[in-house]
C-alpha cells in the first residue's frame, strides 16, 4: 500500500480462486509497473485488472495456462514452452536439473512427481502438473468407524479396498495420507477419516496402471446383518447402541444417551422372525429426557419381513426413544407390530425428525410410529397401514396430534382412521387408492396418476426411470407382480401389477 516504494523482481505469484473469484484483485493498493520486473503472475480469478495493470505483459492467465502433462509411468515429461529461461518444483529451482529446447522442455523422470506443482518459465509461462495415464475406475463405498464383532466387542476397522497395481499414493479430501498395500488390498487407517452425516469423503488412491475415486459415506456405525440390530434377550441392549455410548436400556439416566452418524449399508431381511424384543427395553415409566441424539440413515435401503416385538413385553420397538434424533432415507417393508408390547414400530418416545421415509407395516398395536406428545416432523414420506387384527379400531401414527407432516402420504384400509387423517396433511384411503393393474407379460404398465412427481417400487424411487406425461408409464422391466408401488401426483395411489 504505497506507490512507488514496493520492488518486486524475479518473483513467481500463484493467485487460486478463493470466496472472491468475481471480485478484483491487485498485487499491491497502489504501484508503479516500472519497479516490477522479472516477475510472472498466474492467477484464476474472473476479474484480474488489479493483477494485469500491476503486471503488465507478465500476467498469465492461469486456467488458460494450466496443464495436466499425462505421461507413462517411468517416462519423462516433456512440457510445450518455447526458449524457456527457468523451471520452478514447488518454488525450487530445478533448471539444472531439466533439458530445455527450443520448442519445449523435457523434465526426467526421477524429476518430477504427481504431488508437486511445476512453474515453466519462457516465451510463454505455464503452471504445470504431471500425472501418470492410468485408467480411470470411480465407485462409492460405505464405512463405520466403530463396530463390533460377533461377541459384540467394540473395534475400529481400518478402511480397506481392493486395487489393480502398485500404491503409488492416496488423498483424503485432496490432502496426501499415508496408506499400506498388501497384495492387492489397500488399507488406510481408520484414524485418518471422520463420520459425517452431511457429505461424503473423497479418497483418490492411485497405483502405476490405475486411478480410484472413490466417494465414501462415513458412519459411526455401519448396520451390514441383522445381529448389530437385534441382541435376541430383552434386558440386552443391541451393538449399535453399545458401540455409540449406550449403557443402559431403561432410559431413566443419562447412561441411556446415545449419538452419532448410523448408516445402513445394504438391505436386511430378518425372515419373518420376531425382532427387537432386546433391542431397546424401554420401561412405561421412561420419560423424553434421554434418548438417540444422531441421525440414522437408511441409504434408501430397507429393513424387511420381519415382527416388532413379541411377547416378550417392555414396550419395544426398533431404535427406542429420540432426543432431537433423525431417522432418514430409511425403507420398512413386510412389517408386523403385534400390538402387545409393541406400541411404537421406529420408536418409543421421541422428540424426533422422520424424513424420507417408506414404512408398510400390518399395524394391530395402537401407534404405528411410536409415541410423542413432543415435537415430530414426519417429512416427504409415505406410510402404508395395512389392516391386522384392529380394524375396526383407530390406529395413529403417534399418540397425539400436535405435529406436522409436510409432504406425507399416509395409505389406510382401517375403518376408523381419524388418528392417520390428524397426524397427516396428505391421508389416502387405502381401499380407494389400491389399485391392480393388469399388464401382458414382457409390456409396459400405465397408471392413471396426473402430474406425478414421485413413483417407489418396494421403498425404492425409481422416478428416474419411468415416464411422466398425463400418466406414468413404467416399462416392462420395471413390472413385478410381487412388488407394490406408490405413484404420488394429483391423486396418490397404491399400485399392484398382474400379469394377465
Amino acid at each position: 500500500d504505497r506507490d512507488n516504494r514496493l520492488i518486486i523482481r524475479n518473483s513467481v505469484f500463484i493467485v487460486r480462486t478463493g470466496v472472491r473469484d468475481t471480485s478484483k484483485h491487485a498485487l499491491i493498493a497502489t504501484y508503479n509497473s516500472n519497479l516490477v520486473s522479472n516477475t510472472v503472475v498466474f492467477s484464476d480469478y474472473a476479474e484480474a485488472t488489479g493483477l494485469q495493470t500491476a503486471l503488465g505483459d507478465k500476467f498469465v492467465g492461469y486456467t488458460d495456462n494450466k496443464l495436466e502433462v499425462n505421461v507413462s509411468a517411468g517416462a519423462d515429461a516433456v512440457v510445450e514452452v518455447a526458449n524457456a529461461t527457468k523451471v520452478l518444483k514447488d518454488g525450487k529451482d530445478i533448471t539444472s536439473l531439466v533439458i530445455c529446447g527450443e520448442t519445449s522442455v523435457t523434465i526426467p523422470n526421477n524429476v518430477w512427481d504427481e504431488m508437486s506443482t511445476f512453474v515453466v518459465i519462457g516465451d510463454t509461462c505455464k503452471i504445470v502438473n504431471v500425472a501418470i495415464a492410468r485408467e480411470k475406475v470411480s465407485m462409492s463405498k460405505t464405512y463405520g468407524l466403530k463396530q463390533t464383532d460377533d461377541s459384540a466387542n467394540i473395534i475400529s476397522p481400518d478402511f480397506t479396498v481392493e486395487v489393480v497395481g502398485e500404491l503409488e499414493y492416496v488423498t483424503i479430501d485432496g490432502t496426501e495420507v499415508t496408506a499400506s498395500q498388501e497384495g492387492n488390498v489397500v488399507t488406510i487407517p481408520s484414524s485418518l477419516f471422520t463420520a459425517s452425516a452431511s457429505s461424503a469423503t473423497e479418497v483418490v488412491l492411485a497405483t502405476d496402471t490405475h486411478e480410484y475415486s472413490i466417494s465414501v459415506k462415513v458412519a459411526d456405525f455401519l448396520i451390514t446383518k441383522a445381529s448389530d440390530l437385534n441382541s435376541g434377550g430383552r434386558t440386552t441392549l443391541n451393538k449399535m447402541m453399545v458401540a455409540l455410548g449406550c449403557t443402559d436400556n431403561t432410559a431413566k439416566s443419562s447412561a441411556y444417551n446415545w449419538g452419532g452418524y448410523v448408516l445402513l449399508a445394504n438391505d436386511i431381511d430378518f425372515g419373518g422372525a420376531a425382532l427387537f424384543t432386546g433391542a431397546v427395553a424401554e420401561y412405561a415409566s421412561a420419560s423424553y429426557s434421554y434418548g438417540f441424539t444422531g441421525t440414522i440413515d437408511g441409504n434408501g435401503y430397507a429393513l424387511k419381513n420381519f415382527v416388532v416385538g413379541g411377547t416378550a413385553g417392555g414396550w419395544t420397538c426398533i431404535f427406542g426413544n429420540f432426543l432431537n434424533g433423525t431417522i432418514k432415507n430409511l425403507s420398512i417393508v413386510d412389517a408386523v407390530q403385534p400390538g402387545t408390547n409393541s406400541e411404537g414400530l421406529l420408536i418409543r418416545k421421541a422428540t424426533a425428525t422422520i424424513e424420507n421415509c417408506y414404512i408398510d407395516v400390518v399395524v394391530n398395536g395402537s401407534y404405528i410410529l411410536g409415541i410423542s406428545d413432543k415435537n415430530l416432523v414426519i417429512k416427504d414420506s409415505v406410510i402404508i397401514a395395512r389392516t391386522g387384527n384392529k380394524a375396526t379400531t383407530s390406529p395413529a401414527i403417534i399418540n397425539t396430534f400436535t405435529h406436522t407432516a409436510p409432504g406425507t402420504v399416509i395409505f389406510s384400509d382401517y375403518a376408523e382412521v381419524d388418528g392417520l387423517k390428524t397426524a397427516a396433511d396428505k391421508f389416502v384411503g387405502y381401499t380407494e387408492s389400491k389399485l391392480e393393474v393388469n399388464v401382458s407379460a414382457g409390456a409396459d404398465a400405465v397408471v392413471e396418476v396426473a402430474n406425478a412427481t414421485r413413483v417407489l417400487k418396494d421403498g425404492k424411487d425409481i422416478t428416474s426411470l419411468v415416464t411422466i406425461g398425463d400418466n406414468v408409464t413404467i416399462t416392462s422391466d420395471l413390472v413385478d407382480a410381487n412388488s407394490t408401488y406408490v405413484v404420488i401426483g394429483a391423486t396418490s395411489k397404491i399400485v399392484n401389477f398382474v400379469i394377465a
